[in-house]
């Protein structure tokens, strides 16, 4: 049985998230009754020679070094069900490199149009092979003017966005969109649920918990997933669709995949709002800018037993602060130890301070600690660093579109689409950071912080403590408390800036 092999599977890295679609080629040996290589895997050597501009022609030159060794023998099949694109002036490099293949005795079909180029065809009608080239670079332009239609289509629908009328019927899943009155509508129950999922984070109970409890409850999930999972309820919480905001997005194709990238300024109102603002700036508080508790193997308890959890670090190595219990009750004790000094790893003195004192120090010590709330200077800094991300991603952007520019109307330089696809990913690294810094702008003001301050205090006066509660509040007020071994004290990091000591007492 002759072997077959899929050029999309040959010229795809396995290690690619590129999509590997070989539906085409295995219905073409089905039919045929080929034996179809799925072991022959990608060896791409890009740039090797200064003929080979293109990833096709790259992967091509592989393809016929495979051919002369002997790897692929003579016989087989090639079938072209998807090449890259490559500009028109290879067209001509890809037909020699192509004949080539065909002159060792692989035979060449297109799946497009069914056209098989073997030896005897090639000496029948010598430029088969270059229609066949030809063929796949038209129809390569007619995905690129379609793509070109599709974007062009999508920019007219996202101003209309920007009038607040909605331009798809793809929206979140507590929403759903009545065609007759052009209006989104809220799924009241869906709605309950993510309102729900705010509020026990703001109480302080961990994601992985919510969905536990969601689950337990019996509340169904939004999709067609058998249960609630931490990662979704996390997704919920980030989702600025809550408070009724939309980021229109594009969709491009690098290298083989897809990759999903802003495309405008972020839409406010243009989904009901079923989160109020202010507590959505809570939650991204927790999510984004501090460590819960209630992870790890601590996730399924839902009650945190140490208030400074996720934020107290030694002053002496900076190293995580953590609670460890010796004996069982009733007596059991609790200390709070530097996690290196604990495993010998950089922080030599070991110091085990009881508990105890330190939540009695934050509850002795509240009034003063609450009350010296400096004005903070952060605000400034993170609008400079917003200003600064933001500037980064439009500088690469427009570098990109010069080294487009460069390789427009020519054969694209490798050194050019390596460059491209580094400022790429730079790019969306200064995009992701730039959204991070205004969230957390958002939680940096006077303002924010005076009114959790409030609620703060009301839980710590409050009998039973609520170690969970007071914990969530101290993580939105506070960005670290650092304990000093030393002269023990305590140093409250205030999130808007500035700093506060408390000392620890006995």
């Amino acid at each position: 049985m002759a072997k077959a092999y899929s050029w999309i599977r040959f010229a795809t890295p396995r290690s690619s998230s590129a999509p590997r679609d070989t539906h085409a080629a295995e219905e073409y040996c089905r039919r045929r009754k080929l034996d179809l290589d799925t072991q022959l895997g990608a060896r791409v050597r890009r740039g090797r020679t200064s003929r080979v501009r293109s990833a096709t022609e790259a992967a091509l030159a592989d393809f016929l070094e495979r051919v002369r060794s002997g790897e692929v023998s003579k016989g087989s099949l090639l079938l072209l069900d998807g090449v890259e694109p490559f500009p028109r002036p290879a067209t001509a490099i890809v037909a020699d490199v192509l004949e080539k293949i065909v002159g060792l005795g692989v035979t060449i079909v297109t799946l497009e149009d069914g056209v098989e180029c073997s030896r005897a065809t090639l000496a029948a009608d010598p430029t088969a092979l270059l229609y066949a080239v030809v063929g796949l670079l038209r129809a390569q332009e007619e995905r690129a003017l379609k793509s070109r239609r599709s974007r062009a289509s999508w920019k007219g629908r996202r101003e209309r966005a920007q009038q607040r009328e909605p331009i798809s019927a793809i929206c979140p899943a507590w929403l759903a969109l009545d065609r007759e009155t052009g209006t989104f509508r809220v799924h009241a129950e869906r709605a309950k649920v993510v309102q729900r999922i705010f509020r026990e984070s703001l109480r302080g109970v961990g994601q992985a918990q919510i969905a536990e409890a969601l689950d337990r409850d019996g509340v169904g999930v939004f999709g067609c997933g058998r249960g609630w999972h931490r990662s979704y309820v996390v997704k919920l919480l980030r989702s600025p669709a809550v408070v009724g905001t939309w980021t229109p997005h594009s969709v491009e194709i690098v290298d083989g995949r897809r990759l999903r990238k802003p495309a405008g300024e972020a839409i406010r109102n243009y989904y009901p709002r079923i989160i109020e603002p202010e507590v959505f700036r809570q939650a991204q508080t927790l999510v984004r800018a501090s460590r819960s508790p209630l992870r790890g193997r601590h996730a399924k308890s839902g009650k945190v037993t140490n208030v400074f959890g996720g934020l107290a670090h030694c002053g002496r190595c900076g190293a995580v602060v953590s609670l460890v219990s010796k004996g069982k009750p009733p007596k059991l004790v609790r200390y709070l130890v530097c996690s290196a000094a604990r495993v010998n790893a950089g922080c030599r003195h070991y110091e085990a301070i009881r508990y105890e004192r330190f939540e009695r120090a934050l509850v002795r010590e509240s009034d003063w600690l609450f009350s010296s709330m400096p004005s903070g200077e952060r605000r400034a800094d993170l609008d400079r660093l917003v200003t600064e991300a933001e500037a980064r991603a439009y500088a690469i952007g427009d570098a990109i579109e010069a080294l487009r520019t460069k390789t427009d109307g020519s054969r694209a330089r490798m050194s050019h689409t390596e460059r491209i696809r580094e400022l790429r990913s730079e790019g969306e690294k200064m995009r992701v950071l730039a959204e991070s810094l205004r969230a957390e702008r958002e939680t940096t003001s006077s303002t924010y912080v005076r009114d959790r301050v409030d609620e703060l205090r009301e839980a710590i006066g409050q009998e039973p403590l609520d170690r969970t509660r007071v914990n969530a509040l101290l993580r939105q007020v506070f960005s670290a408390v650092t304990v000093d071994y030393d002269g023990h004290d305590l140093a409250f990091q205030w999130r808007h800036g500035g700093q506060s000591e408390v000392e620890l007492g006995s």
